[in-house]
């Protein structure tokens, strides 16, 4: 993996709550099935590629094809 990235989903839900995610980017040459494997203790409810959740057309072909992203509904 060359990279990690969180996206902050939601920065002030209120005062009682603190800032979270629902979404994960991982930047590298994993597989998919690498992926859930290491991710399967945090039971995401999708995990896919750059494609599979419609990231821009704009970002180039190599990078787009290294992202993987899990996803929690």
């Amino acid at each position: 993996m060359e990279a990690v990235y969180v996206q902050i989903s939601e920065i002030d839900p209120g005062p009682d709550n603190w800032p979270f995610s629902d979404t994960i980017m991982i930047i590298g040459t994993v597989t998919l099935e690498t992926l859930e494997t290491m991710l399967a203790e945090l039971e995401p409810d999708e995990i896919g590629t750059a494609d599979d959740f419609g990231l821009p057309s704009s970002l180039p072909l190599e990078t787009r094809q290294k992202i993987r992203i899990a996803w929690w509904d």
